[in-house]
């Protein structure tokens, strides 16, 4: 998600009973950005998505 949604995000996570739940965050916006700024957030959210799974 990007981080305009985060706060949105945690309150879902606590009133669903999950407040440490993880997210993988990039920066806002991404509507109009070009494909090397896409390019670029699609892999830092690929990075984070790898660290939460692999998290023990």
């Amino acid at each position: 998600m990007t981080d305009r949604f985060t706060a949105t995000a945690e309150a879902m996570a606590r009133a669903t009973g999950m407040p440490a739940f993880p997210f993988a965050v990039i920066p806002h916006p991404i509507s109009n950005n070009d494909d090397a700024v896409l390019r670029a957030k699609a892999r830092e959210a690929v990075a984070q998505c790898v660290e939460i799974l692999t998290k023990c």
